[in-house]
């Protein structure tokens, strides 16, 4: 992971919480925010995309829900479609790979066990 910059954020959490939490900034300008739980047999990653319905374009209702299922079809790196879906259930032994569009922003998310890792 490139990182750019480790600002330090105070993220606040409940005194109960055993998780460790840490924020970066990656080259691209992506912002991380990573969380350790010893607890747990599972690892996730989740990505926000600040683009939702309502940045549909006047005369192109649907944009938005459009690109969201894009990254689930062909392109000219993975030309078989789902074929990028395969290849992350592959690699990562992936579970629950899927994308989902809000008012706002766009979720895309996926786990597996920490074993993969």
């Amino acid at each position: 992971m490139a990182v750019a910059n480790r600002e330090l954020v105070e993220i606040f959490k409940a005194r109960t919480d055993k998780r460790e939490y840490r924020r970066t900034v990656l080259k691209n300008s992506l912002e991380v925010l990573l969380i350790s739980d010893p607890d747990t047999d599972k690892c996730a990653a989740t990505m926000d995309v600040r683009v939702g319905h309502f940045s549909d374009p006047e005369g192109l209702p649907g944009l938005a829900h459009f690109l969201e299922h894009m990254l689930f079809y062909a392109s000219e790196k993975y030309p078989l479609e789902d074929s990028y879906s395969k290849y992350i259930a592959e690699v990562l032994t992936t579970h629950n790979l899927e994308g989902y569009l809000c008012l706002l922003q766009t979720y895309y998310c996926h786990d597996s066990h920490f074993s993969f890792f």
